[in-house]
């Protein structure tokens, strides 16, 4: 990227700060007997504790307390985000039932990328206990980097090996 993009320092190319990667339960209410399910879960996909996420505050029509949690999340940086980048890339996507690829209008434009994998159960490691992980809901991934402009942000994610549609399908 240094040549390509004509970068003059090797701190202006972009780098892989962080992973954010966020559960929860397909339903509104969430119920507490669900919490070490959700938590055992995330743990096995990312190889990372999780950290339980509350409500601030409640909210009769959905029926949730203040305090309640209502999913997990769990922060990756360093190795373990770039390994576990490698990982969805080459192993979760794929077995994505209907994946074609991921959009590129979901490049918050400079610095993050998000994306929604809707089945728990495209993950290896819950796909052998899927009795147990049957209602997870979606799992929502935030790649967060260093970039500065966004001209170049598709081509740092394409290098990274994340597959995105064509535009000019062949």
């Amino acid at each position: 990227m240094l040549t390509r993009y004509h970068y003059t320092n090797t701190y202006q190319i972009p780098e892989l700060k962080k992973i954010t990667v966020s559960f929860s339960l397909q339903q509104s209410r969430f119920e507490r007997k669900n919490l070490p399910k959700l938590l055992l879960a995330s743990t096995l996909i990312t190889g990372q504790k999780t950290k339980p996420v509350l409500t601030k505050r409640g909210d009769a029509s959905f029926g949730i307390r203040k305090n309640d949690p209502v999913g997990t999340k769990v922060t990756l940086r360093g190795q373990n985000a770039l390994n576990f980048l490698d990982f969805v890339a080459t192993l979760v996507l794929p077995r994505v039932k209907n994946f074609e690829g991921l959009k590129s209008n979901n490049i918050n434009l400079p610095k993050a990328f998000n994306f929604q994998i809707n089945n728990a159960l495209a993950f290896p490691q819950l796909e052998m206990a899927y009795e147990r992980f049957d209602n997870l809901g979606p799992i929502s991934v935030s790649l967060i980097t260093s970039n500065k402009n966004a001209k170049n942000m598709e081509a740092f994610w394409r290098m990274q090996g994340l597959p995105f549609i064509s535009e000019y399908p062949s």
